[in-house]
């Protein structure tokens, strides 16, 4: 199997996606891009779930949580392990019941009693009411999605590689060739959208261990030296006045 190795804009949105080679890229696209928007719900379940457990101290929402940030983890990644749809919507499915667990009383009210409710507490704030009526609401209607602005159409997403768009009526092959053990790295866009900038050479981890190779390998470089100089010093073969005696007949011309 192929993998693909999906990018967003840091280097923490990555996760894998194993596939065979002889896939329709329609196909492939569209499931990547339902995932993607998938990442999304649970960033925002995370996000706000977290909150919700240390309000309410529920340990099955903590749990949870904390178990959907670990398989969306670029550590999950970089431990070359794919991400698939259905795992991802089990651990929304599996937060937002322990979601209900935490507020049992006011998850079976409904939407909108529970935001009459809200609407009558007593909060200063507007700002502060108006953000935890919309984040029950999203939560009781399964319809939260995170940041609206990274959110693609599964129908019409532009997925690139190498800088070229992955046309959906092509096969993978076409643009990975057919190495089925091979891991390349691929981009989403939406359909109105340039192509993404290029990935430099190396990443910053090999950038890094690069520079500092290199500063090792000129210090060493730099001892030698001052120890050859230390070295050279006193001695009769490296005086130029020992080579001038030598041809003159003054002296012996000692070379070691």
């Amino acid at each position: 199997m192929v993998v693909l190795k999906v990018k967003g804009k840091s280097e923490k949105e990555i996760f894998l996606y194993e596939t065979s080679t002889k896939s329709a890229i329609d196909e492939v696209v569209t499931e990547i891009v339902e995932m993607w928007n998938l990442r999304l719900r649970i960033k925002w379940y995370i996000t706000n779930g977290e909150e919700l457990a240390k309000e309410t101290g529920c340990e099955q929402l903590k749990k949870a949580v904390e178990d959907a940030r670990e398989y969306t983890s670029v550590e999950y990644a970089n431990r070359r392990k794919p991400c698939e749809k259905g795992v991802l919507e089990e651990h929304i499915k599996v937060m937002r019941g322990a979601t209900m667990i935490a507020n049992p009383q006011d998850y079976s009210k409904g939407v909108d009693v529970l935001a009459k409710e809200v609407e009558s507490l007593e909060i200063e704030s507007e700002d502060v009411r108006l953000k935890m009526q919309y984040t029950l609401q999203m939560m009781l209607d399964d319809c939260a999605s995170g940041d609206m602005n990274e959110i693609l159409d599964p129908h019409t997403a532009v997925m690139w590689f190498a800088s070229k768009e992955m046309h959906r009526d092509k096969e993978l092959w076409e643009f990975t060739g057919k190495n089925e053990k091979s891991t390349v790295l691929v981009k989403l866009t939406a359909n109105n959208q340039h192509a993404p900038g290029k990935e430099p050479p190396v990443d910053q981890q090999m950038q890094k261990e690069m520079m500092a190779y290199w500063f090792k390998k000129q210090e060493e470089e730099k001892r030698i030296a001052e120890d050859d100089e230390i070295g050279w010093e006193g001695a009769t073969w490296a005086d130029p006045k020992q080579l001038k005696g030598a041809f003159q007949g003054l002296k012996d011309l000692k070379i070691r």
